[in-house]
């Protein structure tokens, strides 16, 4: 198992960090700065699914909140919640 954290703006190539991989679960956190008002977060993100041309393969393999898996029968990829605090575990979505 390999455990990671990334900040802003970092890559890291899975080819060259776990060669053969065959499952990956990435979980998106953060702490909210408190300024002493009561202020709403939210973050977004997705998945792009490239061909070997390095182009998106489909609109349906583009995952995000409002399209959750690709349309293959084994749903290999998929958003598995949402976790609207930013700490602990994930929810699903609502």
């Amino acid at each position: 198992m390999v455990v990671s954290s990334l900040t802003k703006g970092q890559t890291m190539s899975l080819e060259k960090v776990a060669p053969g991989l065959t499952e990956i679960f990435m979980e998106l956190g953060w702490e909210p700065i408190l300024t002493g008002e009561k202020e709403d977060y939210s973050l977004e993100w997705c998945v792009f699914l490239l061909g070997s041309n390095e182009k998106l393969i489909s609109d349906k393999h583009l995952i995000y909140y409002n399209n959750m898996t690709i349309p293959d029968a084994d749903k290999s990829v998929q958003l598995m919640g949402n976790n609207i605090a930013g700490l602990g575990s994930i929810s699903p979505l609502q």
